[in-house]
C-alpha cells in the first residue's frame, strides 16, 4: 500500500529522530517540523498528509492549537490526527479529542504500539472527527474526568425522585 506523507510534529530532537526513523522504516515518508507553527506551514506545502502526528506541549504554538487551526483547513474529509504526548490525565486527553484529534498515545508506549496505532489511522486514511464514535469517546472521558455528570437514570415506573409512591 502507497501512503502520503505523514506530519510529525515533536520540539525533542531526538524523540523526533526516534519516531521518524521507525515510521521511515516502516515505508512512511516523514515530514518532520519541531513546533505547531512548522507543523502548519507543511500543512500548506502538503495539503493532503496521510497522517498528522503531534505532541501537545510544544513551543511557540502546542499541539492542541494547532491542532484545531490544522482542523479549519482541512476539507471534508480531513486526514487523523494522533497526538503522541507525556500527558496522561484523563482532561488532557480530552482537550486533545475536543481540539479535533482522532487519539492519543503516551510517549512511553513501545514503539510497536506507536507504529500500530499509525498503521490503523494510515490505513484508514481519514478522520473520525465529528463521528458519532468520537462523541461517545468524548462523553465517556468527561465522566472519566469528572468534567460533566453521568446522565441521569430514569424513575422506574411507580417511583419518583423522593422514593416509591
Amino acid at each position: 500500500m502507497s501512503f502520503r506523507p505523514i506530519i510529525l510534529a515533536e520540539d525533542h530532537d531526538k524523540l523526533r529522530r526516534v519516531y521518524a526513523d521507525m515510521l521511515e522504516g516502516a515505508g512512511f515518508k516523514v515530514m518532520r517540523a519541531a513546533d505547531g507553527e512548522k507543523a502548519i506551514a507543511l500543512l500548506h506545502k502538503i495539503e493532503n498528509p496521510q497522517l498528522i502526528i503531534l505532541d501537545v506541549m510544544m513551543p511557540n504554538m502546542s499541539g492542541i492549537e494547532a491542532c484545531i487551526r490544522m482542523r479549519k483547513m482541512q476539507g471534508p474529509k480531513p486526514c487523523p490526527i494522533l497526538f503522541l504526548t507525556a500527558l496522561d490525565d484523563p482532561g488532557d486527553v480530552l482537550k486533545c479529542l475536543r481540539a479535533g484529534g482522532d487519539d492519543f498515545l503516551m510517549k512511553s508506549a513501545p514503539l510497536a504500539e506507536i507504529l500500530a496505532r499509525v498503521l490503523h489511522w494510515a490505513r484508514r486514511g481519514v478522520s473520525d472527527e465529528g463521528s458519532e464514535r468520537h462523541g461517545k469517546a468524548i462523553k465517556a472521558l468527561e465522566q472519566i474526568a469528572g468534567l460533566s455528570p453521568p446522565p441521569c437514570e430514569p424513575a422506574a415506573v411507580g417511583e419518583t425522585a423522593d422514593g416509591p409512591d
